[in-house]
Protein backbone atom coordinates (compact mmCIF):
# COMPACT_ATOMS: atom_id res chain seq x y z
CA UNK A 1 0.00 0.00 0.00
CA UNK A 2 1.55 3.21 -0.94
CA UNK A 3 0.67 6.70 0.98
CA UNK A 4 1.72 8.82 -1.02
CA UNK A 5 2.04 12.12 -0.08
CA UNK A 6 -0.87 12.25 2.68
CA UNK A 7 -1.00 14.14 5.71
CA UNK A 8 -0.62 12.63 9.14
CA UNK A 9 -4.19 12.39 10.14
CA UNK A 10 -4.59 10.49 7.09
CA UNK A 11 -1.97 8.15 8.10
CA UNK A 12 -3.80 7.76 11.57
CA UNK A 13 -6.71 7.41 10.03
CA UNK A 14 -5.86 4.49 7.26
CA UNK A 15 -3.63 2.51 10.14
CA UNK A 16 -6.50 2.59 12.56
CA UNK A 17 -9.19 1.13 10.19
CA UNK A 18 -6.76 -1.01 8.89
CA UNK A 19 -5.43 -4.81 10.67
CA UNK A 20 -1.74 -5.32 8.88
CA UNK A 21 -0.59 -7.74 11.23
CA UNK A 22 -2.05 -7.53 14.98
CA UNK A 23 -0.95 -5.75 17.41
CA UNK A 24 0.40 -8.35 19.29
CA UNK A 25 2.98 -8.75 16.20
CA UNK A 26 3.86 -4.64 16.92
CA UNK A 27 6.53 -2.88 18.18
CA UNK A 28 8.46 0.53 17.96
CA UNK A 29 12.12 0.89 18.19
CA UNK A 30 12.53 4.30 19.63
CA UNK A 31 15.74 6.93 20.42
CA UNK A 32 13.42 9.12 22.12
CA UNK A 33 15.01 12.17 20.31
CA UNK A 34 13.34 15.14 18.57
CA UNK A 35 13.46 13.35 15.45
CA UNK A 36 11.44 10.46 17.36
CA UNK A 37 8.36 12.62 19.00
CA UNK A 38 6.58 12.93 15.48
CA UNK A 39 6.64 8.83 15.15
CA UNK A 40 5.67 8.15 18.37
CA UNK A 41 2.84 10.61 18.53
CA UNK A 42 1.29 9.24 15.22
CA UNK A 43 1.91 5.23 17.11
CA UNK A 44 0.54 6.81 20.35
CA UNK A 45 -2.79 8.11 18.29
CA UNK A 46 -3.10 4.50 16.97
CA UNK A 47 -2.45 2.35 19.96
CA UNK A 48 -0.55 3.64 23.24
CA UNK A 49 -0.42 0.29 23.97
CA UNK A 50 2.33 -0.63 21.40
CA UNK A 51 5.06 -1.58 23.26
CA UNK A 52 8.07 1.02 22.34
CA UNK A 53 11.99 -0.27 22.46
CA UNK A 54 14.42 1.81 24.37
CA UNK A 55 17.91 1.34 23.88
CA UNK A 56 19.72 3.01 27.08
CA UNK A 57 23.50 2.41 26.01
CA UNK A 58 24.65 4.13 29.08
CA UNK A 59 26.22 7.03 27.86
CA UNK A 60 22.68 9.61 27.50
CA UNK A 61 22.83 12.49 28.90
CA UNK A 62 20.28 13.20 32.14
CA UNK A 63 18.51 15.76 29.49
CA UNK A 64 18.04 12.88 27.29
CA UNK A 65 16.46 10.53 29.97
CA UNK A 66 14.31 13.41 30.71
CA UNK A 67 12.83 14.32 27.62
CA UNK A 68 11.93 10.40 27.07
CA UNK A 69 10.38 10.65 30.39
CA UNK A 70 8.44 13.57 28.86
CA UNK A 71 7.69 12.44 26.04
CA UNK A 72 5.88 8.74 27.94
CA UNK A 73 3.88 10.96 29.74
CA UNK A 74 3.04 13.32 27.61
CA UNK A 75 1.76 10.50 24.98
CA UNK A 76 0.52 8.15 27.46
CA UNK A 77 2.51 5.55 26.55
CA UNK A 78 1.82 2.40 28.37
CA UNK A 79 4.54 0.24 27.77
CA UNK A 80 8.26 1.26 27.51
CA UNK A 81 10.66 -1.24 27.20
CA UNK A 82 14.26 0.07 28.61
CA UNK A 83 16.95 -2.29 27.16
CA UNK A 84 20.28 -1.46 29.21
CA UNK A 85 23.67 -2.21 27.50
CA UNK A 86 27.28 -1.24 28.75
CA UNK A 87 29.46 0.04 26.38
CA UNK A 88 33.12 -0.59 27.31
CA UNK A 89 35.41 1.38 25.52
CA UNK A 90 38.71 0.05 25.16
Amino acid sequence: MAFGRTWPRRYRQTLSRRNFVGREHLALVSSFGTESAALLKVMADVDPAIPVIFLDTGWLFEETLAYRDTLIAALGLREVLQHIRKMILV
